[in-house]
């Protein structure tokens, strides 16, 4: 018998993304179980690794920085066209 995921409602949650990125990895591994040797399932947890610690970055630090920033250039825009009203 095959590997087969099973997916419970609350792992696809829309608003919960990292759930998203672990079922695409743990697919990749279920379809690909008899042909990787343990070098490459090793592999493929350091990819899965890398790739989660890198959306996790961006979630914490690049959006709101960028939150941030495009409020405060959006503020600015808007004062100086009330001044200059």
């Amino acid at each position: 018998m095959k590997n087969k995921i099973i997916r419970f409602p609350e792992k696809n949650n829309i608003f919960n993304p990292y759930n998203g990125i672990e079922d695409i990895f743990d697919t990749i591994m279920c379809r690909a179980d008899s042909g990787l040797t343990e070098e490459d399932k090793i592999k493929v947890s350091h990819a899965k690794a890398s790739f989660q610690e890198a959306f996790w970055f961006s979630m914490k630090v690049v959006i709101p920085i960028s939150l941030v920033g495009g409020s405060y250039l959006l503020l600015k825009w808007g004062l100086k066209k009330v001044n200059n009203s």
